[in-house]
């Protein structure tokens, strides 16, 4: 059909099970999933942990519901939260399962940090 993209891994909506964070963002973070999120697009916000220090490996790593055919593309960017306007991931990877990004700044404490996503194969 003329003017209509299909995705291949678009599956159900990402759960937290679904999503990791590395102990960058401390041992007491938070993290909540924008409803409608799934493999090809969503949001994810995480608020740092405000026991614990934050460290350098500050990263999510989402894992597909449904791993795509091929490595897709990705494309992440902030997308608001109470955290400096400076915090871009500046590492993102993706193979079929995982889409990883990694923050470019330490957390603050019990800031919040919200990553838009979007993957296509």
């Amino acid at each position: 059909m003329p003017g209509r993209i299909t995705f291949e891994a678009e599956g159900r909506a990402l759960v937290a099970g679904d999503v990791a964070l590395g102990v960058g963002w401390g041992s007491a973070a938070v993290l909540a999933i924008t409803a409608g999120s799934n493999s090809q697009r969503g949001a994810i916000s995480v608020t740092a942990s405000a026991s614990t220090p934050a460290q350098a490996t500050a990263t999510i790593a989402i894992t597909f519901p449904k791993a795509f055919d091929n490595v897709p593309f990705a494309v992440v960017s902030r997308a608001g939260g109470t955290a400096a306007v400076t915090v871009f991931p500046t590492v993102v990877t993706c193979t079929a399962t995982v889409l990883t990004i990694i923050s470019n700044t330490l957390p603050v404490s019990a800031e919040i940090t919200i990553f838009s996503y979007f993957v296509a194969p």
